[in-house]
């Protein structure tokens, strides 16, 4: 497991996962960057982690990812 730890101006939150996917998580995140230009689809998300991991339903829907849904890191 891995400890990711996201910050805004107010507050902090720590999530756990398995060690691929945060690592994917993380991978993720720098290419949905507001500063790339090229945006990625649901479904290329979600076709990137099923070619890396198992199901992306049950990853999107775990309570790790609505922990950072709820803080507003991401929204789709």
């Amino acid at each position: 497991m891995m400890q990711l730890t996201f910050h805004d101006k107010r507050e902090t939150i720590a999530i756990s996962l398995e060690k691929d996917k945060a690592e994917w998580l993380m991978k993720t995140l720098e290419l949905i960057d507001v500063s790339n230009e090229k945006a990625l689809t649901f479904a290329q998300l979600k076709t990137d982690f099923e070619n890396q991991l198992e199901d992306f339903e049950i990853f999107w829907y775990s309570k790790s990812v609505k922990t950072l849904q709820q803080f507003g890191l991401l929204m789709l």
